[in-house]
């Protein structure tokens, strides 16, 4: 009987924990899967786009450069309603493939320096 005597607050409390555990995981599982889509619409746009490119206009074919954004700033200055120049494009190198380990330090000073964090 030592079941029984145990208070009801402490029942309740342990089921609500055992709740929120369970929530827990099922969030952190949907953002998982949330974002393995997002990074597989992400990798079919840019196979898209590089495609495209290699189409061109006019027959002509578009130059696709890939860039990595922690190392300088992408070199082009695009401001709202300006016309953008479709004689090149610039593709951010993926973080996965860009070789450099980033600690927060790195990080922080990128920020301070006004790069993209990615």
């Amino acid at each position: 009987m030592l079941i029984l005597d145990i208070p009801l607050t402490d029942w309740l409390m342990a089921i609500i924990s055992i709740f929120l555990f369970l929530l827990g995981c099922f969030v952190w599982r949907i953002n998982a899967k949330i974002g393995w889509f997002t990074g597989a619409l992400e990798t079919h746009s840019e196979l898209m786009l590089r495609i495209e490119a290699k189409r061109g206009i006019n027959g002509e074919p578009i130059k696709v450069i890939w860039w990595n954004p922690l190392t300088k700033h992408f070199p082009f200055s695009g401001e709202h309603s300006t016309e953008a120049e479709l004689s090149e494009i610039y593709l951010g190198i993926p973080p996965k493939f860009r070789g450099e380990n980033q600690n927060w330090y790195s990080k922080v000073k990128l920020w301070l320096s006004g790069a993209p964090i990615q």
